[in-house]
């Protein structure tokens, strides 16, 4: 007796929910630097811009098949590639260099982030439904945006970023722009 192919789609389609659920839950965009100019280099030497990624399960997680972008118009730019694997309660960085390559521990994204026009950084199922999005806000030279710890539902500015390490010392924002309360003249 076999099966029907209807009820084989079924259970795969059950299946593939039930793991992106799981996942969704489970890994977070953790920080991103659009503004590095010294304070982490790639393979090349060069200071990219870069996102890190937090698994706050207690299991690996292989984000193979998974997207990063920065359209929300386009969820599925950055394919992570076959194999990338986020350890448990572990951190991962990805250069958003455009440089579009894996060279060794090395992900570059095929695209780079623009501060200044208000993009988003994207996590996508392989489905290309949104896992996790943050939108990017004008930062300081040097200064990330992150969670205000691994995880946290808060974010926070970082004037000391901290790529690849658990995420301290966050500030709330930075300090409003000032209100002049006396009409300008002499």
């Amino acid at each position: 007796m076999s099966i029907p192919k209807y009820k084989l789609f079924l259970v795969f389609l059950l299946a593939n929910l039930i793991f992106q659920f799981e996942v969704s839950g489970q890994v977070v965009i953790n920080e991103i630097s659009c503004s590095n100019r010294n304070i982490i280099a790639d393979n090349y030497g060069e200071y990219e811009d870069w996102i890190e990624l937090y698994n706050t399960g207690v299991s690996p997680v292989n984000l193979g098949g998974y997207y990063l972008s920065d359209k929300l118009s386009n969820t599925m730019k950055w394919p992570v590639p076959p194999g990338v694997t986020i350890p448990a309660n572990g951190r991962l960085m990805f250069y958003a260099s455009g440089k579009n390559l894996q060279a060794g521990s090395y992900l570059h994204t095929n695209f780079k982030l623009t501060q200044t026009k208000y993009e988003y950084v994207i996590l996508a199922s392989p489905f290309g439904s949104i896992i996790d999005t943050i939108r990017l806000n004008p930062a300081q030279l040097n200064h990330s945006l992150g969670r205000t710890t691994d995880g946290a539902a808060s974010w926070g500015v970082f004037k000391v970023p901290t790529p690849g390490t658990a995420n301290t010392g966050a500030y709330t924002k930075y300090a409003d722009k000032p209100v002049v309360s006396l009409p300008a003249g002499f």
